[in-house]
Protein backbone atom coordinates (compact mmCIF):
# COMPACT_ATOMS: atom_id res chain seq x y z
CA UNK A 1 0.00 0.00 0.00
CA UNK A 2 1.22 3.62 -0.84
CA UNK A 3 0.89 5.94 2.40
CA UNK A 4 -0.28 9.17 1.69
CA UNK A 5 -0.39 12.27 4.13
CA UNK A 6 -3.89 14.23 4.24
CA UNK A 7 -3.61 17.26 6.56
CA UNK A 8 -3.80 15.65 9.49
CA UNK A 9 -5.04 12.01 8.69
CA UNK A 10 -3.58 9.23 6.73
CA UNK A 11 -4.65 7.31 3.48
CA UNK A 12 -3.08 4.08 2.57
CA UNK A 13 -4.16 3.69 -1.11
CA UNK A 14 -4.04 0.06 -2.28
CA UNK A 15 -2.59 -0.63 -5.51
CA UNK A 16 -6.07 -0.95 -8.25
CA UNK A 17 -3.90 -4.55 -9.87
CA UNK A 18 -2.88 -8.24 -8.82
CA UNK A 19 -3.01 -8.85 -6.01
CA UNK A 20 -5.48 -6.75 -4.83
CA UNK A 21 -8.21 -6.55 -7.83
CA UNK A 22 -8.38 -8.49 -11.04
CA UNK A 23 -10.91 -6.51 -13.12
CA UNK A 24 -10.64 -2.68 -14.53
CA UNK A 25 -13.47 -1.81 -12.65
CA UNK A 26 -12.14 -0.58 -9.23
CA UNK A 27 -11.07 3.14 -9.80
CA UNK A 28 -10.30 4.04 -5.62
CA UNK A 29 -9.27 1.68 -2.95
CA UNK A 30 -7.70 2.80 0.92
CA UNK A 31 -8.18 3.16 4.25
CA UNK A 32 -8.02 6.26 5.91
CA UNK A 33 -6.94 6.85 9.40
CA UNK A 34 -8.25 9.99 10.50
CA UNK A 35 -7.44 12.57 12.85
CA UNK A 36 -9.14 12.55 16.07
CA UNK A 37 -12.16 14.46 16.49
CA UNK A 38 -14.17 16.25 19.20
CA UNK A 39 -17.40 14.31 17.79
CA UNK A 40 -17.60 11.27 16.20
CA UNK A 41 -20.01 12.13 13.38
CA UNK A 42 -23.92 10.75 13.14
CA UNK A 43 -24.93 7.89 11.78
CA UNK A 44 -26.38 8.80 8.37
CA UNK A 45 -27.80 6.93 5.64
CA UNK A 46 -26.73 4.15 3.56
CA UNK A 47 -24.69 2.20 6.38
CA UNK A 48 -26.13 -1.79 5.47
CA UNK A 49 -24.75 -3.17 8.76
CA UNK A 50 -23.62 -1.99 12.55
CA UNK A 51 -22.43 -3.97 14.96
CA UNK A 52 -20.37 -3.22 18.51
CA UNK A 53 -17.13 -5.24 18.41
CA UNK A 54 -13.99 -5.12 20.22
CA UNK A 55 -10.25 -5.03 19.15
CA UNK A 56 -7.25 -5.43 21.02
CA UNK A 57 -9.60 -3.93 24.13
CA UNK A 58 -11.17 -1.29 22.58
CA UNK A 59 -14.84 -1.48 21.41
CA UNK A 60 -15.32 -0.15 18.37
CA UNK A 61 -18.63 0.85 15.89
CA UNK A 62 -18.47 -1.12 13.23
CA UNK A 63 -20.36 0.07 9.88
CA UNK A 64 -20.99 -0.95 6.67
CA UNK A 65 -22.25 1.08 4.20
CA UNK A 66 -23.08 0.96 -0.11
CA UNK A 67 -24.20 3.08 -2.87
CA UNK A 68 -24.05 3.61 -6.12
CA UNK A 69 -25.05 6.71 -8.38
CA UNK A 70 -24.39 6.96 -12.49
CA UNK A 71 -22.73 3.99 -13.13
CA UNK A 72 -20.35 4.06 -9.69
CA UNK A 73 -20.45 1.57 -6.94
CA UNK A 74 -19.18 2.98 -3.15
CA UNK A 75 -18.55 0.54 -0.77
CA UNK A 76 -16.55 0.76 2.65
CA UNK A 77 -16.76 0.02 6.23
CA UNK A 78 -16.25 2.74 9.16
CA UNK A 79 -14.47 1.55 12.49
CA UNK A 80 -15.33 4.55 15.24
CA UNK A 81 -14.71 4.89 18.74
CA UNK A 82 -14.05 7.78 21.39
CA UNK A 83 -10.69 7.04 22.79
CA UNK A 84 -9.28 9.58 25.31
CA UNK A 85 -12.08 12.07 25.23
CA UNK A 86 -12.08 11.91 21.00
CA UNK A 87 -13.12 10.29 18.40
CA UNK A 88 -10.86 7.83 16.57
CA UNK A 89 -12.27 7.02 12.88
CA UNK A 90 -10.71 4.49 10.74
CA UNK A 91 -12.43 3.64 6.83
CA UNK A 92 -12.10 1.39 4.07
CA UNK A 93 -13.31 3.26 1.14
CA UNK A 94 -13.75 1.65 -2.16
CA UNK A 95 -15.16 3.05 -5.25
CA UNK A 96 -15.73 1.15 -8.75
CA UNK A 97 -17.90 1.24 -11.69
CA UNK A 98 -20.61 -0.97 -12.63
CA UNK A 99 -20.01 -4.01 -14.88
CA UNK A 100 -22.04 -1.86 -17.95
CA UNK A 101 -18.96 0.08 -17.85
CA UNK A 102 -17.60 -2.33 -19.65
CA UNK A 103 -19.62 -1.31 -22.74
CA UNK A 104 -20.30 -4.96 -24.02
CA UNK A 105 -23.37 -6.43 -24.36
CA UNK A 106 -21.93 -9.91 -23.77
CA UNK A 107 -23.71 -11.36 -20.93
CA UNK A 108 -21.71 -13.77 -19.98
CA UNK A 109 -18.44 -11.54 -20.10
CA UNK A 110 -20.20 -9.11 -17.87
CA UNK A 111 -21.59 -11.85 -15.19
CA UNK A 112 -18.34 -12.95 -15.03
CA UNK A 113 -16.46 -9.37 -14.52
CA UNK A 114 -19.20 -8.92 -11.97
CA UNK A 115 -18.40 -12.54 -9.77
CA UNK A 116 -14.90 -11.65 -10.41
CA UNK A 117 -15.66 -8.33 -8.86
CA UNK A 118 -17.92 -9.54 -5.93
CA UNK A 119 -14.59 -12.13 -5.08
CA UNK A 120 -12.04 -9.31 -5.03
CA UNK A 121 -14.58 -7.25 -2.78
CA UNK A 122 -14.86 -9.80 -0.50
CA UNK A 123 -11.23 -10.32 -0.47
CA UNK A 124 -10.82 -6.68 0.27
CA UNK A 125 -12.94 -6.67 3.06
CA UNK A 126 -11.19 -9.46 4.83
CA UNK A 127 -7.82 -7.89 4.18
CA UNK A 128 -9.45 -4.58 6.05
CA UNK A 129 -10.86 -6.47 8.69
CA UNK A 130 -6.98 -8.29 9.12
CA UNK A 131 -5.54 -4.79 9.34
CA UNK A 132 -8.53 -3.45 11.98
CA UNK A 133 -7.41 -6.57 14.19
CA UNK A 134 -4.04 -4.69 14.54
CA UNK A 135 -4.84 -1.50 15.67
CA UNK A 136 -3.91 -0.69 18.94
CA UNK A 137 -4.03 2.70 20.76
CA UNK A 138 -1.07 4.04 22.86
CA UNK A 139 -2.04 5.70 26.47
Amino acid sequence: MNPEELDNDIKLNFPLTDPYFHTRLIKQAYIKISDPRDVCEEASEGYTSTASTTINGTPFLKRAWAGAAAGNRYEGVDYTTVYNGKCQLVQLYTHSTASEGLYTDNQQQIQEVDALHATDMTAIMKLFDQVMSTIMFNN
